[in-house]
């Protein structure tokens, strides 16, 4: 196991090559090789920084198009987020990891909220304002919003950096699995308002976050637990 163990930590070195193809390749056949050897990341002990848990917060809370942005993100860096109880949200992964989560959560969320109610104000100008018509346009933006941003996301990924993802995930699950986490697929019935949805879908695509990374003005409160 020793020789099988050692090539894959020197693939796991290649998979971090600027070289796309390179990267992609090696990646692929660390993976395999611990698929079939049943070999875990702690047991390779190549993590640069270990897996903790903290407790993710935003001003506002979280709403379900929030939580499912946050989910979404969280999964594309290599994270793991999850309600440990009603109103208390944590995040398992690499502290590198969750701030990338942290600050594109921020970001995003603070973006569509914008362009929430600056397109609600421009499709009911005139009219008597509503607060729960108002909520429900949000509901519905935030949501179509959120499904296009992390398509777009998911689309921008190479399948190098994925493989390093999936293997994070394999990482996370270990530590949760050990730290007795319960994890709980929460689903939402809130119906969302139709005219919110296609502004959101619109939004979405047209939203950009690379420009956002660490500049959000107002940080998530990351705290260790």
């Amino acid at each position: 196991m020793t020789d099988v163990t050692e090539a894959v930590r020197k693939l796991l070195a290649l998979a971090e090559s600027s070289n796309v193809h390179e990267a992609a390749a090696a990646a692929r056949k660390a993976q395999r090789l611990m698929d079939e050897h049943n070999i875990s990341m702690a047991e390779l002990g190549e993590e640069k920084e270990s897996v903790e848990c903290a407790v993710f917060s935003v001003d506002g809370g979280l709403g379900a198009w929030k939580a499912a942005l946050i989910t979404g993100i969280s999964k594309i860096n290599g994270c793991l987020f999850f309600q440990a109880r009603r109103g208390v949200w944590r995040m398992i992964g690499r502290r590198c990891d969750r701030e990338v989560v942290e600050f594109l959560a921020i970001y995003l969320i603070r973006e569509i909220q914008r362009a929430g109610e600056r397109d609600y104000e421009a499709m009911y100008m005139g009219r008597r304002r509503s607060l729960k018509r108002a909520r429900r346009f949000m509901k519905g933006f935030g949501a179509a919003a959120m499904y296009e941003i992390l398509a777009r996301m998911r689309g921008d990924r190479v399948e190098g950096s994925m493989a390093l993802v999936v293997q994070r995930e394999r990482a996370n699950e270990e530590y949760a699995k050990a730290a007795g986490v319960e994890l709980v697929t929460h689903r939402s019935d809130v119906r969302l308002d139709a005219m919110g949805m296609i502004a959101g879908r619109v939004a979405g695509r047209a939203i950009q976050w690379r420009g956002g990374m660490g500049s959000a003005g107002a940080r998530a409160g990351v705290e260790a637990a």
